[in-house]
């Protein structure tokens, strides 16, 4: 059983999490709100070191090269972790942040996923050196790292919504 497969594995499980929330948007399990509200801080921190640290382990550890497209992710994930860091630390309200963040990150890595599958690219992202379209992950016939870096921003949008409930 190989890293890739381990990494895919989780997000798979955040996808079906991810599922959740967005159909508690509509059908309101108060439970889930509830607890999403409750661990607001802790569940972001925990989903956001994750997703440093795989994106670490993928370039420090495995020595590939992020594109253009990974860096701006980067610059959207990266700091969100101190961000629920010192809303955990201070207990200070940080979900307007997190929620603009991620959103600026569903758009990169929408975009990144887009011409990672196909689709036509707008922007010419080898110009920082390193391919957009090179592909090192590929589990479950859709699972890349565009597709692990999204899953993530959508998550956190999500868990950021839910803060915002009644």
């Amino acid at each position: 059983m190989s890293l890739n497969f381990i990494f895919a594995l989780g997000v798979i499980v955040m996808q079906i999490a991810a599922l959740i929330l967005f159909v508690n948007l509509f059908v309101n399990n108060k439970s889930i709100t509830s607890f999403v509200k409750k661990y607001f801080l802790q569940i972001g921190f925990f989903a956001t070191l994750v997703s440093v640290l795989v994106s670490l382990a993928y370039s420090i550890g495995f020595g590939f090269a992020p594109c253009t497209l990974c860096w701006w992710a980067r610059i959207f994930i990266f700091p969100q972790l101190i961000i629920f860091g010192v809303g955990w630390l201070e207990l200070k309200d940080v979900k307007l942040e997190i929620l603009i963040m991620s959103l600026i990150g569903i758009l990169i890595t929408g975009y990144h996923t887009f011409i990672d599958f196909g689709g036509s690219e707008i922007l010419n992202c080898e110009a920082g050196g390193v391919s957009c379209l090179k592909r090192y992950v590929f589990e479950f016939g859709y699972i890349t790292i565009p597709v692990m870096a999204l899953t993530g921003f959508v998550f956190l949008t999500l868990v950021a919504i839910h803060q915002y409930k009644k």
